[in-house]
């Protein structure tokens, strides 16, 4: 001020008498004092700061940090950051975590971090009184808000992410808490140690735009990724899907591909009982803190935690919860809440947690760690449906490129040291261990392929099974991406042990517009396949169940076959394929169709092949250089149309159709169904090998299909016109005994009819019809003992009907049940 009234006093008026510059001069000081005086009752100091675990520094979410005597406070974010005003410092601060002891501390500073020594905490039994429970009144008017607060209820929104994923090391304390105090540490330990204190062993971070327009349309593009020690950005289109989007979905949440139990769906108190544990503050809003877990008998697909619900609105601040039933890993997620200005609630931060208990190094338990940061939210912008192409989840082409242009500018924290050691030494010693070339071999060994270089070598053409032709050996060769992106180029040969015979074909692709899995393809093969055969073209996703259906097949022609085919994937849950082949066939059987003796042990044939699969809302993403489908609940429609051409070199005209509808879902407190439903008609005369044969999957060792007829064997029947429907339910785990025994139960009933208009047409090779209808029913133990990641069971199956044996001892089936488990 001494400065400010120099200044004034130079440049007054000289003229101005003494008293008038007193009075100036007091009136301006008067004014500075005022205006500070009143401003300092007036403002407010913001006080912000972080909470941690005292002994694991660990940033802690949800704690309640609340201005002594007030309701003035604020709640720490999945950071573990708070802020909030306050009037004046010094200010007394109480804060209170579940699962920590409360504090008291008297503040100074503005900027603070506090740590919380953890307590033994656990969920406090619901109390049963008389009247509502106040917990349940509180979920309920919080359900009744839900569907005007979900997010996906709005015409349309995009967002921008980032995200953040570690893999690294946590010290394990229970296992030797005293360690080095009454003797040397070993060294491996110390050595395992000051490497995850230096550094993590994986880091990747990226952005993402999202695009979403009501009704489910999602499209979600990768801008920029960067993966310590990689190139490829495969990693990044795995870490954006691993949980649901929030809480106010009416449908089970989701967590990596396992759906549990909603806590605010519809049937929340069927599944849950809640209990109120705290009540906190963020500004002057009331956040009740409400515990759920599941009751008896939802622990297999339920969760517990805890939901922070804002009094004011009845809407979510903050969410956390975790799987009741874990295998080698716990898994934890945790979500943080905003209230845009149309009263939706929008999720801010997510956050995903993965301890492998099943995997240390040293005293290390290894541990993943996942943040995601929305940003950028535009509610209702103006979306044209075109904008959501065939793929859900796609990675732009200069998504690598970008890593150092966008990523500085998302970073919710700049890296810290160890961020920026783990892709300094990871980057290195992966030029030293060529990882990105093993990591291609990964990618390969997915898809049934060995990477050698530029070249694909097939897995199943190297060794297979079946009961015509014995043990099958051979070799095959496909160019891949490394090569050329736009085109395929591949070969392969084989030999049969029991028919001793020798196969071979070869095939060039081309990939002309990857965006819609575009692919024109030119085949030629001189091979067997099965006579009969009821299936369908392979679209989708890999079925592993079809490999234990070719263990027992046992009928088949040889072919010569030339093939055109045309594929794509015009919308995002559509696939189209057309075909147009000429097959010269030989039965492998004294075969004969009457009356026509001229065709007997050799026949050509010419058909148009129009394939379609339509997954109902089956949404895809892009990992590496695969589209993967994701699991649906709805239905998925397959249909087949072949239209065999008496002219172009070909003997027959025929018309064979083929539909199936396949759904899974779930049964409110029971567990999952699966329902197929198919069926095929002939229109006009085909030969046998173009017959309905139906999936028998039965031999005197087989395995459970899942998909066929359990105690049908191979080519057992033959039919022109058919009907199957194909029911199996899993009630889930039944109980545990450690992780080797987790018996899963399921029930499955399967039945068919199926007609031939002349069967005295077709001789030489034995048949019966299922016009009077073919039934069984069984039971199916999975994981009765489990190994890694195999599970190995035991299926009962019981025929009966018209099709059973006289005996009914003989009617029962026993096959062997493989699953995996994850």
């Amino acid at each position: 001020m001494s400065s400010i009234r120099v200044a004034l006093y130079i440049n007054f008026d000289t003229r101005m008498k003494q008293a008038t510059y007193k009075r100036f001069l007091f009136a301006s000081v008067l004014l500075v004092w005022v205006y500070f005086i009143t401003g300092n009752l007036y403002s407010q100091v913001t006080i912000s700061g972080t909470i941690r675990d005292i002994s694991t520094n660990e940033a802690l979410a949800f704690a309640g940090v609340v201005e002594k005597g007030t309701t003035n406070g604020s709640v720490t974010d999945l950071d573990g950051k708070f802020s909030f005003k306050i009037r004046s410092l010094p200010v007394t601060l109480q804060i209170s975590l579940i699962g920590y002891e409360s504090k008291e501390l008297v503040v100074e500073q503005t900027k603070i971090v506090i740590g919380l020594k953890p307590t033994f905490y656990h969920l406090k039994e619901v109390v049963v009184m008389a009247g509502e429970n106040p917990a349940d009144k509180i979920i309920r008017k919080v359900i009744a808000r839900r569907d005007s607060l979900n997010p996906e209820n709005l015409a349309s929104f995009t967002y921008s992410t980032y995200n953040k994923t570690l893999f690294t090391g946590k010290k394990d304390t229970v296992i030797n808490p005293f360690a080095g105090l009454f003797g040397a540490v070993d060294t491996m330990s110390q050595q395992v140690e000051d490497v995850f204190k230096r550094q993590h062993l994986f880091i990747n971070e990226s952005v993402t735009e999202k695009k979403y327009r009501k009704p489910g349309n999602h499209h979600e593009t990768i801008i920029a990724s960067r993966t310590s020690g990689l190139s490829n950005p495969i990693f990044s289109t795995l870490t954006t899907q691993l949980q649901s989007l929030s809480f106010y979905e009416n449908s089970r949440f989701q967590i990596l591909s396992t759906e549990y139990n909603n806590p605010l769906s519809d049937d929340a108190f069927d599944n849950y009982k809640y209990n109120i544990e705290d009540t906190t503050f963020n500004g002057t809003d009331s956040i009740f803190v409400i515990s759920f877990q599941p009751k008896k008998g939802r622990k297999a697909t339920g969760m517990s935690g805890f939901l922070y619900i804002n009094k004011t609105y009845y809407a979510l601040e903050s969410a956390f919860a975790s799987p009741t039933t874990t295998n080698q890993m716990l898994v934890i997620v945790q979500q943080v809440y905003t209230r845009c200005e149309d009263g939706h609630g929008f999720p801010v931060q997510l956050n995903t947690d993965m301890i492998l208990n099943g995997l240390k190094i040293s005293n290390h338990k290894m541990v993943v760690e996942a943040r995601t940061y929305i940003k950028d939210v535009v509610i209702n912008p103006v979306l044209k449906l075109g904008e959501f192409g065939a793929v859900e989840i796609e990675v732009d082409e200069n998504a690598v490129k970008n890593q150092e242009k966008i990523l500085p500018l998302f970073r919710e924290n700049p890296l810290d040291r160890k961020d920026s050691t783990t892709y300094t030494s990871i980057d290195s010693l992966s030029k030293q261990m060529k990882l990105e070339k093993r990591i291609d071999f990964l990618e390969a060994a997915l898809e049934g392929k060995i990477r050698v270089w530029i070249f694909d070598i097939p897995i199943d053409k190297i060794f297979s099974y079946n009961n015509y032709e014995g043990f099958r050996l051979g070799a095959g060769l496909e160019t891949n991406h490394r090569m050329l992106k736009w085109m395929k180029l591949g070969g392969y040969f084989a030999y049969g042990f029991t028919d001793n015979a020798i196969k071979y074909g070869g095939f060039v692709e081309f990939l002309p517009y990857h965006k819609m899995d575009m692919r024109l393809r030119l085949d030629y093969r001189q091979d067997v396949f099965s006579s009969g055969f009821t299936d369908f073209p392979q679209m989708g996703p890999i079925d592993l169940s079809q490999t234990t259906t070719q263990l027992v097949l046992n009928v088949f022609d040889s072919i010569r076959l030339f093939e055109g085919s045309f594929s794509i994937k015009p919308f995002q849950n559509w696939q189209l394929r057309f075909a147009m082949n000429h097959q010269q066939m030989d039965p492998t059987r004294p075969y004969r169709f009457l009356p026509d003796t001229s065709i007997n042990q050799h026949y050509n044939l010419t058909e148009i092949d129009l394939s379609t699969r339509w997954g109902i809302k089956e949404k895809y993403i892009t990992v590496g250089r695969k589209h993967i489908a994701k699991p649906t609940k709805f239905p998925i429609l397959q249909l087949h149309l072949i239209q065999s051409l008496s002219g172009l070199g070909g003997q027959f005209s025929y018309t064979k159709l083929m539909g199936r509808i396949t759904q899974t879902f779930y049964v409110r407190k029971l567990g999952k169904t699966k329902v197929i439903l198919e069926g095929g008609y002939i229109f006009g005369d085909a030969p046998y090998a173009k017959m309905f044969a139906n999936r028998g999957t039965f031999s005197n060792f087989s395995i459970v299909s899942r998909n066929g007829f359990e105690t049908m064997r191979s080519n057992e029947f033959l039919m022109d016109s058919y009907f199957s429907f194909y029911f199996s339910h899993n009630f889930g785990t039944l109980f545990r005994v450690k992780k080797f025994i987790r018996p899963e139960l399921s029930v499955v009933h399967n039945l068919g009819f199926g007609w031939i208009r002349e069967p005295l047409r077709h001789t030489g090779i034995p048949f019966k019809t299922m016009k009077h209808g073919f039934f069984e029913t069984g039971i199916v133990i999975d994981n009765i003992l489990v190994l890694s990641n195999m599970g190995f069971g035991l299926g009962v199956y019981y025929r009966y009907g018209s099709t059973a044996s006289g005996d009914p001892l003989k009617n029962f089936f026993f096959k062997m049940a493989i699953s995996t488990t994850f």
